[in-house]
């Protein structure tokens, strides 16, 4: 096995030659011109992103608050409390103590919060009309909210 995958390695170093070169920069070399390597070299041209000034960021605002939307929606049982589980979908957050409904309530997202007793650069939130919640921890199995800035933090796990 050793000796194919040495084998496989060398030959892809012999096929790739001693210079790398790509075709735009070719075409920018036997050109000459200044104004082609410009149009060669952006973005338009060439398909790829920029990179963000300093201080800014790829993602927009709106972008963030879809992928925070996406990561939360779903069933979660919070942990040390038995039939209690929260159901995220869209911007509707519901609750549920042996599987009866107890509440239902829509939800904004806000990436740096400042809503409600919640106020955190750090972390972003869940706001209702009469709670925020720090989301303090969140991946595809764990998501961990606290309320307001003093509360405790409620941890659940995915079902």
């Amino acid at each position: 096995m050793k000796n194919i995958l040495l084998f496989i390695a060398i030959a892809l170093l012999t096929a790739c030659g001693s210079e790398p070169s790509s075709p735009t920069s070719q075409s920018m070399e036997n050109t000459g011109d200044k104004n082609s390597k410009e149009q060669a070299a952006s973005p338009d041209q060439a398909g790829s992103a920029q990179a963000p000034e300093p201080g800014q960021s790829f993602a927009t605002e709106e972008t963030m608050i879809a992928g925070y939307g996406k990561l939360i929606a779903g069933e979660w049982e919070a942990v040390g409390d038995a039939g209690w589980h929260l159901k995220i979908e869209g911007n509707t957050i519901k609750q549920f103590k042996n599987n009866e409904q107890i509440s239902s309530e829509p939800f904004t997202i806000h990436v740096k919060c400042n809503q409600g007793g919640c106020i955190s650069q750090y972390f972003w939130c869940l706001a209702t009309e009469n709670s925020c919640y720090l989301v303090r921890r969140v991946d595809a199995k764990n998501l961990n909210l606290q309320l307001s800035n003093d509360g405790e933090i409620l941890k659940f796990i995915k079902i």
